[in-house]
Order: C-alpha cells, then structure tokens, then sequence
C-alpha cells in the first residue's frame, strides 16, 4: 500500500486525481481481481487522508468541493460509493484534491526515486 501511495504523490501531487487513477496505480502494482483493486484502492486512499496528504470530495462546475467529515466519515462513503460489480471508471467515486503536506511528501519521494 505504501508504494501505491507513494506513485499516487509522484504522479498527481500538484492537482487534483481521481478514484480511477488509484485503481490504476493500484493495479500497476500488483492487485489483479476486482475484489484486489477495490481493497487496495481504498486502503491507500484511507492512508493518505489519515497522513493528510489530500482531501476527498467532488470535482464540480466551481471548483473543488470537499466532502464533510474527517476521514473515517470519506472512507465510509468511498466504501459505499466504490462499485462492486466492475473496475471504478473515469468520473466515478470521488476525486482526490492533493494538500500542502501531500505536494511535500511528494517531494520527498520524488528526491527518493529521482535524486
């Protein structure tokens, strides 16, 4: 999980992501059934809030609206709202919106892979 994680800070640490690149990320290392990526998908997503690396919450006409709660209340809903029958798709779940901590950790792994 924590190499997930770290891919997901290198690639998308200045914008926001989306669920789908998790899942992405999630399967380039390793996670193969459906049942595989989900779990994998949502662990890494609960750690980076957890970490305080992003946000979760929605991408919208305005802006980056965030969702109420702490993290244990946004993992719940990813829990909810990730699909159980097909692989989570553009536009699905959530999007991920990187914070200062995030952009710094990203760095961190940045100078680790690319000193």
């Amino acid at each position: 999980m924590t190499a997930v994680l770290d891919d997901l800070l290198a690639r998308y640490a200045e914008d926001w992501f989306q669920a789908v690149e998790v899942a992405y990320c999630a399967r380039q290392r390793g996670a193969r059934t459906l049942a595989e990526v989900r779990a994998l998908s949502i662990e890494t997503i609960a750690a980076g809030l957890h970490a305080g690396y992003f946000v979760g919450g929605d991408a919208t006409p305005d802006g980056f609206e965030p969702w109420a709660g702490g993290p244990d209340e946004v993992i719940a809903r990813l829990r909810d709202e990730w699909p159980l029958d097909h692989y989570v798709e553009t536009g699905e779940v959530c999007w991920l919106d990187p914070t200062e901590a995030g952009e710094v950790k990203a760095a961190e792994v940045h100078r680790r892979y690319f000193p």
